[in-house]
């Protein structure tokens, strides 16, 4: 009893293939006491009691509470909103549907680190696999986003060009939402990436967690092809609401690469676009060709 409570919450929609193997991964926890629950976004295919009857039927003693919530459809950001409210726990970490924790002692290892670092907020590496989970695929972050994440060095600047850290394997505190409040619901599919750019703004360090938590399994709805307009316009959002308005704060060629990509997003890159923005085109060309050799290095390995 010495220990708090982690509530681990599951998000739901629609896609309810692997659900066994992630509920597993949270039931084989070593820790021991958990809030397990599952916070359903409107599916119609989702069978509560079939869920419910797996759960009671496997569960140990460590898992101290369950809620399964089931509500109409409100997308992502306040499906998430409503059960962080509805939790127990002090700390909260969120696990998807098709994902699992890395392994048995995942759960320990996060709660171990928020006490020991009274960090707010944790990321951690996550192993990245094929759709079967039979191929991994690479390990992230990658190391210099993670020197990045050791140092907290300007950890804003680099996020105004995109979120180089999982939400997949990002937890947080309860003191964390009250002191920067639940995600932003003006955005639908978006929770992670608009609040890790207004905490650390603020100045909120992140703390890095040096272990692998998370099985993470390609072909979710941020890892397709082709985004989806909601997840498009909520990135749009993002930039509008917690990059373009803070000039000092983004630094003078961090603004203009921001601005750059969000008139891309309108659709508005025009050629005499692309040449007042020619610094940004050349950062970008280099950027990716450093990036392209690192993939290749990485997979030789």
């Amino acid at each position: 009893m010495d220990k708090p409570i982690v509530s681990v919450i599951v998000l739901t929609y629609k896609k309810f293939d692997y659900f066994k193997e992630c509920i597993d991964s949270i039931l084989t926890q070593t820790y021991s006491r958990i809030e397990l629950m599952i916070s359903d976004d409107g599916s119609e295919n989702f069978d509560q009691d079939l869920i419910e009857g797996y759960i009671n039927d496997h569960k140990k003693s460590n898992i101290v509470n369950v809620q399964i919530i089931h509500h109409p459809n409100l997308g992502t950001v306040k499906n998430y909103n409503q059960a962080i409210k509805a939790s127990q726990g002090k700390y909260i970490v969120n696990l998807a549907i098709d994902d699992c924790f890395y392994d048995g002692f995942a759960v320990s290892n996060i709660a171990e680190f928020f006490e020991e670092t009274k960090a707010m907020i944790v990321t951690a590496y996550r192993e990245v696999y094929d759709e079967k989970f039979e191929k991994k695929i690479e390990r992230l972050p990658y190391r210099k986003y993670v020197k990045t994440l050791r140092t907290n060095k300007k950890i804003y600047r680099i996020l105004c060009k995109g979120n180089f850290f999982s939400g997949a394997c990002t937890y947080y505190s309860k003191a964390f939402f009250e002191q920067y409040g639940l995600f932003h619901e003006s955005y639908i599919l978006l929770e992670d990436y608009p609040k890790y750019l207004q905490a650390t703004r603020m100045g909120c360090p992140i703390g890095f967690l040096e272990k692998t938590t998370l099985k993470y399994r390609m072909g979710g709805i941020s890892t397709s092809g082709n985004m989806h307009p909601i997840l498009q316009k909520d990135y749009e959002t993002a930039i509008e609401r917690e990059i373009l308005p803070y000039p000092k704060e983004t630094g003078w060629f961090m603004h203009r690469y921001s601005t750059y990509d969000y008139l891309g997003m309108q659709g508005k890159q025009s050629i005499l676009t692309k040449f007042r923005y020619v610094d940004v085109l050349i950062y970008k060309i280099a950027e990716a060709l450093k990036n392209r050799m690192i993939r290749k290095v990485v997979g030789s390995l």
